[in-house]
């Protein structure tokens, strides 16, 4: 399949709401989650067989995994502190002659042949149906955006004429606690063309999906010993802003619902020290960052920034 060439455009980012609590540390939460698409398109889209590039990393998301077990990589920012819950971003891909061949293709060939839904006024759509949203599936969706918004599902064969050069596929993402505290995101794709001076979106995919979280650099803000932690992957680098140099490096673990845990290791691998940041806000002040002692944790920084 020709690759997508493309324009992508990053229209919105905010926060409304974002984090909750978490569960005893027990690996990655997320490795036993499983995600959910709504169709067979929806599943080759997030895997990268359909339209090549519907998926591209943004400054603050990524997609991960296989089929069943996708996940969405997500960057804490400072502009989510000091306590959101819901992060939603919209990219726009603007598709050219071969991507809008691909896309019809793609929808005459997927093997579930289901109808899609078409309406006018794009904005809301996400937001508004994805509280309704516990099963995901195409019934499921359809039930949604009947009940909220009244639209009606209408044949693939009837949009197919719509796809043209020029057109745009939407990618909206949202971000939320769901009740048992997992992180999870919802990821729409619409397709929005021009008819004469109106204007018509079709909801292509959808999936859920459980959310890892990162960040690049954290810096803590305290009256003294403040360090910039470096998330190098498999390791954090531990800087100490007023000596100047770094301390022992730390080898990150796992997360759960609540904390990102990091060990210092002795020589023999063997873990001397425990560490955890929160991917939520404590107590009003913000992510936090602590260490163990005494079989308590405690803290080492209750606000931390991130760049």
């Amino acid at each position: 399949m020709p690759k997508l060439v493309a324009k992508i455009t990053i229209l919105s980012t905010s926060i409304l709401s974002l984090f909750g609590s978490g569960t005893a540390r027990a690996g990655n939460w997320f490795d036993g989650a499983s995600s959910e698409c709504i169709s067979n398109l929806s599943t080759s889209i997030v895997s990268g067989g359909a339209l090549d590039g519907l998926t591209a990393p943004t400054p603050r998301t990524s997609f991960a995994g296989t089929s069943g077990h996708f996940r969405l990589v997500y960057k804490l920012a400072s502009s989510d502190l000091p306590n959101p819950k819901v992060y939603y971003q919209t990219v726009v891909v603007t598709l050219d002659k071969n991507a809008t061949r691909d896309l019809a293709t793609a929808l005459k060939s997927a093997a579930d042949k289901n109808p899609v839904l078409m309406f006018e006024d794009l904005s809301g759509f996400v937001l508004s149906i994805a509280p309704e949203l516990v099963s995901y599936t195409w019934d499921a969706v359809y039930a949604a955006a009947k009940a909220v918004l009244a639209i009606e599902p209408v044949n693939v064969d009837a949009i197919l004429p719509l796809l043209a050069t020029g057109g745009e596929v939407t990618r909206d993402t949202v971000i939320q606690r769901s009740a048992d505290n997992s992180l999870l995101a919802e990821i729409f794709w619409y397709y929005r063309v021009s008819v004469g001076s109106e204007r018509r979106a079709v909801l292509l995919a959808s999936c859920r999906m459980p959310v890892e979280v990162k960040f690049e650099t954290a810096l803590t803000h305290q009256d003294t010993n403040n360090k910039r932690i470096e998330f190098g992957g498999s390791t954090w680098a531990i800087y100490d802003i007023e000596d100047n140099k770094y301390d022992t490096p730390l080898h990150y673990k796992e997360q759960d619902k609540e904390w990102m845990y990091a060990d210092e290791l002795d020589a023999n691998g063997v873990a001397l020290n425990n560490y955890r940041i929160s991917s939520k806000d404590i107590g009003g002040n913000g992510i936090s960052w602590q260490t163990i002692s005494g079989g308590k944790w405690r803290y080492l920084s209750k606000e931390l920034s991130f760049e």
